[in-house]
């Protein structure tokens, strides 16, 4: 029997979490480990960018009726894959809200068929409401998105937080714990960590970790498992201390 987490409900509806901030739980997609087929949840988050524009963050699987619901709520004015791997929902997206800027990391594998229409993430100020943090770690790339009215800092892989519980494989769940993407606290997996510790990118990582921290976020949301609680500067010190 394939390997299967149990879905975060409800699927597909905008959850608001603070002011300018929804989030929607998607289904789950798979990805190979050491050639096990590990199953791995999806969430996208909605953003205010400020004057009633949106920013869809790693969008997941398309779903029309949530489509419909998200645009009732604001106009779609940006659709952004936030690392070098979530790209997967960002086409479907980009072709149903077309006026929509779409964002991507610089560094990207050549299977992310992304619009032409791409423009790559830079450090700064996106948009009134929101600033972006972009972490290099050399074969990859992942931008902190920091929503500044609600103080609301948004992660994807940087954080992990995967609840072996709901993995219904014994060897699925034993990968997690061994990858490092159900640690405690939650960290980034270890292939994302190896990656710079061998090749030397630590350093720059620290910097960019260390200008994340000092955003001063009031809160953490994450791609998969539960958005971690307590206090955000303890948290984000012991996630980013492997750099």
């Amino acid at each position: 029997m394939p390997a299967v987490y149990e879905p975060y409900r409800p699927q597909n509806e905008l959850q608001a979490i603070v002011p300018g901030i929804w989030t929607a739980e998607g289904p789950a997609v798979g990805y190979q480990t050491a050639g096990v087929n590990l199953p791995c949840p999806t969430r996208m988050t909605v953003l205010d960018m400020g004057g009633g524009n949106l920013l869809l963050h790693s969008p997941i699987a398309f779903d029309a009726a949530l489509a419909n619901a998200i645009a009732e709520t604001g106009k779609v004015a940006a659709i952004a894959a936030p690392n070098s791997f979530h790209y997967l929902g960002v086409t479907p997206w980009a072709e149903h809200f077309a006026d929509a800027a779409v964002y991507a990391p610089a560094k990207r594998p050549k299977a992310a068929k992304l619009p032409e229409r791409t423009i790559a993430l830079i450090d700064g100020r996106l948009s009134t409401n929101v600033e972006i943090v972009i972490a290099d770690g050399g074969a990859w790339m992942e931008a902190a998105f920091f929503h500044r009215p609600s103080k609301t800092l948004v992660l994807t892989d940087l954080v992990q937080n995967f609840e072996t519980s709901r993995v219904n494989s014994w060897l699925a769940r034993v990968m997690l714990r061994i990858g490092g993407a159900a640690s405690n606290p939650p960290k980034a997996s270890i292939d994302m960590r190896l990656g710079p510790i061998l090749g030397g990118q630590t350093k720059q990582l620290r910097q960019s970790f260390d200008e994340i921290i000092a955003l001063g976020a009031d809160r953490v949301l994450i791609a998969h498992g539960p958005h971690p609680e307590g206090d955000v500067t303890t948290l984000l010190k012991h996630s980013f201390s492997w750099a």
